[in-house]
């Protein structure tokens, strides 16, 4: 709310394209804009909003977009599906259960009735991007999932679920939207080191090694591999879950 005004009023915050190399320099300024704009404005979010992160390659020389493979797509995909009932433990249950904007992958119409193996099964048959975005970010409205017809494409419903695997074709992204809203330049820079660090794991390590033997992860795995946010212990600690 701006001082003198009576009403609230709703806003999205945006950030430039930043390099995730260049740590010092985004973490920088994502803090001094959050700081800024808390001194001019009293501000806070409610349920209906998220921390939404966009993970993609570095543009090459010339500028030009550069999309993550085929491959890559599909083992980011694995991560995410053996962590997601992991992380959903470490966030406010309204970000997890029965929200339209944020639904599962692991658990959506396509994937529900298969045990995690057979979900690493289908990941890899897929052929194509817009075969993996149907998969994981299944929408029974929209369409047959292929580019012909323009589904899955990151302009549709198909993109409310906890990971966006359509804004590769939107973006040349994977956006990650399961965090809910937070004015702390702490809790989004925590975040964004935790989904760099889960990406980067997802990229380079062998397919068998993410997979797991079938298990699904757990928040002690995620605090090993990934380091979790201050806010992600505190959550568990508050439901008594041991994650050291």
């Amino acid at each position: 709310m701006l001082p003198g005004e009576a009403q609230p009023i709703g806003v999205e915050v945006l950030t430039p394209i930043l390099l995730a190399s260049d740590r010092r320099s985004w973490t920088t300024e994502l803090c001094t804009v959050l700081q800024d704009v808390a001194q001019q404005a009293e501000w806070r979010t409610n349920r209906s909003t998220g921390l939404h992160i966009h993970v993609g390659r570095r543009p090459d020389n010339y500028g030009r977009r550069v999309t993550f493979t085929l491959q890559e797509l599909q083992k980011i995909a694995i991560l995410v599906c053996r962590f997601e009932d992991a992380i959903d433990l470490c966030l406010p249950d309204y970000r997890k259960n029965k929200n339209g904007n944020i639904r599962s992958n692991r658990h959506n119409k396509l994937l529900s009735g298969h045990t995690l193996n057979e979900v690493y099964q289908l990941i890899e048959q897929t052929d194509s991007s817009h075969a993996l975005a149907k998969l994981l970010n299944y929408h029974p409205r929209e369409g047959s999932g292929s580019d012909q017809d323009g589904a899955y494409n990151g302009y549709r419903d198909s993109k409310y679920h906890k990971v966006n695997f359509t804004a590769v074709h939107k973006f040349g992204t994977v956006e990650f939207r399961q965090h809910d809203g937070t004015v702390s330049w702490i809790a989004a820079i925590e975040w964004t080191d935790f989904i760099l660090r889960f990406v980067n794991y997802a990229l380079y390590t062998h397919p068998d090694t993410l997979k797991a033997n079938g298990q699904n992860g757990t928040v002690q795995e995620l605090h090993l591999l990934f380091g979790l946010p201050q806010l992600f212990q505190q959550m568990l600690e508050w439901r008594r879950i041991p994650f050291q």
